[in-house]
């Protein structure tokens, strides 16, 4: 999802992060992408992977690996906290809306009784690189450590929109090395909130796609190996994303089926606004009552 500014928090010793924490123990494996990727066409095929334990269809998310449960949202009356990473989409670029972190706080707050609040600091052209160094520095710690709820929805930038259009590159095999790259990143992201993370009730929610291009009317105007080539990639960083939240014992929300529909079928424009890059109002409150989903189902909002 392209954007209007850069980081500034690009610093020395990121590499370094990468490795140290790629490596730490998970509950499952954290293993390079690999396999092949199919398309999600317009007449909704299912993207596939043939690593044991992947994602066999569109939407379908790896089970929660096992763990000690923190505390349910409702069991505090104290104000509860929404920090969101990541790019323009949580951002709230291109919509003059608020965007899904505001609403997911709002929302939360509703449900749990609880003044909330939510810390927005995603931005545009934000890349996984970005949001791994943005973790490091002590100011945002400081923030993410009193945090209940942390979003995270990162990747999109992380990829040359330029080759969607090459039918070479219709099953993703093009992107194949960004892609590894983009998994220990986001592993690293995640592993650092939760060294910082400090409150009983933490979660972590990482955020999938609908697409990470264009889509909708805008989208399909781009010609039909833009199309194919943008969702292969798509369930890519989508079933990398899933398989990233269950190693690492945090949530995964699927944006793509409130967006496309669980077969892939519907068009998205609906959701998007005139740049068919970015969510509109309706969009950000798709996300952001797929986010308050996987909190729910996780158990976070009580019984």
């Amino acid at each position: 999802m392209t954007g209007i500014r850069r980081a500034a928090y690009r610093r020395v010793g990121v590499a370094a992060v990468v490795l140290a924490l790629s490596g730490c123990a998970a509950p499952g494996p954290i293993s390079g992408p690999s396999g092949t990727y199919a398309a999600h066409s317009s007449g909704g095929a299912s993207g596939t992977q043939d690593e044991p334990g992947g994602m066999t269809r569109r939407g379908e998310t790896p089970p929660a690996a096992s763990r000690l449960q923190p505390d349910p949202l409702t069991a505090s009356d104290r104000p509860l906290r929404v920090v969101a990473l990541g790019d323009s989409v949580p951002a709230g670029s291109a919509c003059g809306c608020d965007p899904y972190p505001d609403l997911v706080a709002d929302t939360l707050g509703s449900r749990t009784g609880r003044p909330a609040s939510a810390d927005n600091l995603a931005f545009g052209g934000a890349d996984s690189s970005d949001v791994l160094a943005q973790v490091g520095d002590p100011t945002i710690e400081s923030s993410l450590a009193t945090a209940d709820v942390v979003l995270i929805e990162i990747g999109a930038n992380d990829f040359d929109e330029s080759l969607a259009d090459d039918p070479d590159c219709s099953d993703a095999s093009c992107q194949h090395d960004v892609l590894a790259q983009l998994r220990p990143r986001l592993t690293a992201i995640v592993r650092t909130v939760q060294e910082v993370q400090r409150t009983s009730d933490a979660r972590i929610v990482v955020m999938g796609y609908w697409n990470v291009f264009r889509d909708g009317a805008v989208g399909r105007s781009r010609g039909e190996a833009y199309v194919a080539g943008s969702a292969a990639l798509t369930d890519a960083v989508n079933m990398l994303t899933a398989e990233v939240a269950r190693a690492t014992d945090c949530l995964y929300a699927d944006t793509l089926s409130p967006f496309k529909g669980p077969d892939g079928q519907t068009d998205a424009t609906f959701a998007l606004s005139a740049d068919g890059d970015h969510p509109n109002a309706r969009g950000h409150r798709l996300i952001a009552d797929a986010v308050v989903e996987a909190l729910a189902d996780a158990g976070a909002l009580g019984g």
